[in-house]
């Protein structure tokens, strides 16, 4: 059962579902819920990997892993806030995503505390490997955190060179690597590769003309908005692996790599690089609320910065909230546990020396056939119909339903198609989410 905490002030917390959290203490993952006497703590590790939703009203708390598991406590509001559809369109990368009426999503390494009617909200300080007596090699530390989260024969989510240090611990264990076969994935080097660390592959099929079907249930499952494909690819993969744990690099690329980070213009990279989507979402809002919207000035916040600003943004917004909700929740979904050793506290203190050791895992566009294409235009025309859009108050359902005409006549390859195709999914995720939290 989910998850589901309910607290009034100078009674003992009551807790239905999980009262322990998600994951083992001994990996250092997932919220910690615990309850001592009248007090209540509730605790999320460094980067959110399995997030806590609140609601806070009157002294009394409600706390759950699911913001649909909020929303079903009677006497709670339903529905999306529309100034949140705001800001999580049009400010790239949202700070504090408030989508829900019924919960916010506690940041990444963030403490509350509620006792006799007082709720304390805190932040966890994050590991500094300069500040330990003891200095642990970078290859040593990931070794240690694989270790800990490993079964007896790991499963491992083979998807790129960062990967590849997951099973090297493992040689001799049986390992097995799972890989996704996706159009555009070179399927036959992922897997030499493997092999030759040592381990078996498991290599499952995700026709890309098939994924609309399911993009409704992985959009419940991540409870937040998506921009492209891969979080429902991710979802049918773990619908057909049916293994109890799989271990990941998810957010190693955002630790290790300095893609996106430098300063250009006095914005980081990967904030410019979202810019043209925060703007055309701009566009799709009606008047009033675009007026209403404040756009955030990231060169007055970036004044003086410098890079390790950018990355702590980066690891504190996108990787929280977008990254790996598309992983682990909806791995979570079919009863997958996702752990991450890359994120482990004692790997992300040696951040620094490890940036130049790994490279970045290939990102890009998937190529889409034309009859994958065809379904997903079908599948964006429903979501996006006037009725649906018209429930959200603040889109203009006219602009979007004549850019969708348009974007079904461009070029497979046209960067405005692109970039209409990413702002039609997240609206698609909006529409999907209102019908399910109402």
């Amino acid at each position: 059962m989910p998850l589901l905490v309910t607290h009034s002030p100078h009674k003992p917390p009551y807790l239905e579902g999980e009262a322990r959290g998600y994951g083992p203490a001994i990996a250092g993952e997932g919220a910690i819920v615990r309850a001592e006497g009248e007090k209540l703590t509730l605790e999320t590790d460094l980067f959110a990997t399995r997030p806590l939703h609140v609601l806070v009203r009157d002294g009394h708390l409600w706390a759950a892993e699911s913001l649909h598991r909020l929303t079903r406590v009677p006497g709670n509001p339903r529905g999306l806030l529309p100034m949140g559809i705001c800001t999580a369109l049009c400010n790239a990368p949202s700070r504090r995503p408030s989508l829900c009426a019924s919960g916010l999503s506690l940041l990444p390494a963030t403490r509350t505390v509620s006792e006799g009617g007082k709720i304390q909200t805190t932040a966890l300080g994050r590991p500094d490997a300069r500040k330990g007596d003891i200095y642990v090699a970078p290859t040593e530390a990931l070794t240690a955190a694989v270790r800990s989260r490993a079964a007896a024969e790991p499963h491992i989510l083979f998807d790129g060179p960062l990967a590849e240090p997951l099973l090297e611990p493992m040689r001799g264990r049986g390992a097995t690597a799972w890989i996704m076969a996706r159009d555009g994935v070179d399927v036959s080097t992922l897997a030499s590769r493997a092999q030759q660390l040592g381990a078996e592959t498991e290599i499952i099929t995700v026709p890309e003309e098939d994924l609309p079907t399911v993009a409704d249930d992985a959009i419940r499952a991540c409870e937040t908005l998506i921009a492209d494909s891969s979080a429902v690819a991710h979802f049918a993969l773990f619908k057909q692996s049916r293994v109890p744990e799989m271990l990941s690099a998810a957010g190693a690329a955002e630790l290790f790599s300095g893609d996106g980070l430098a300063l250009r213009d006095g914005i980081p990279e990967f904030v410019a690089r979202l810019q043209p989507e925060c703007e055309l979402a701009h566009f799709f809002l009606r008047p009033d609320w675009a007026k209403r919207v404040q756009r955030h000035d990231w060169r007055k916040e970036f004044a003086g910065k410098q890079e390790e600003a950018a990355r702590e943004l980066l690891l504190r917004t996108m990787l929280p909230h977008h990254t790996l909700p598309e992983l682990v929740l909806t791995a979570r979904a079919h009863g997958v546990a996702v752990r991450l050793p890359w994120l482990d506290r004692g790997v992300v203190a040696l951040r620094g020396s490890c940036t130049e050791e790994r490279g970045q895992s290939p990102a890009g566009t998937v190529p889409l056939s034309s009859r994958a294409r065809r379904n997903w235009i079908l599948w964006l025309d429903a979501r996006l119909s006037f009725e649906r859009l018209e429930r959200l108050e603040v889109i203009d359902s006219g602009k979007v339903r004549r850019e969708l005409i348009q974007y079904g006549k461009l070029h497979t390859e046209a960067p405005r198609r692109l970039l209409l195709e990413r702002v039609f999914f997240r609206l698609a995720s909006l529409t999907v989410l209102q019908e399910w939290w109402t």
